[in-house]
């Protein structure tokens, strides 16, 4: 099978886990500002994530990815 990525989106479910966890709202993935000058950059958010998130049952990501698929080869 052989096919081609028409477009690819993602899709931020962070908001799933904002209330319980507030501070998730200040990660670089919730504020866009976060690149030049937030609380937490990059390294620091997936961090956070790891040390806290990933611990919770049933914790599925803070987003995933979309694809619109085109099959040229079935």
């Amino acid at each position: 099978m052989l096919g081609r990525i028409r477009e690819a989106k993602y899709i931020d479910d962070s908001w799933k886990y904002a209330r319980d966890f507030p501070v998730l709202k200040d990660s670089v993935f919730y504020n866009h500002d976060s690149m030049t000058g937030g609380k937490f950059n990059v390294f620091k958010t997936v961090d956070w994530i790891q040390d806290n998130l990933a611990r919770v049952k049933g914790y599925q990501g803070i987003g995933h990815i979309e694809l619109g698929l085109t099959l040229t080869k079935p």
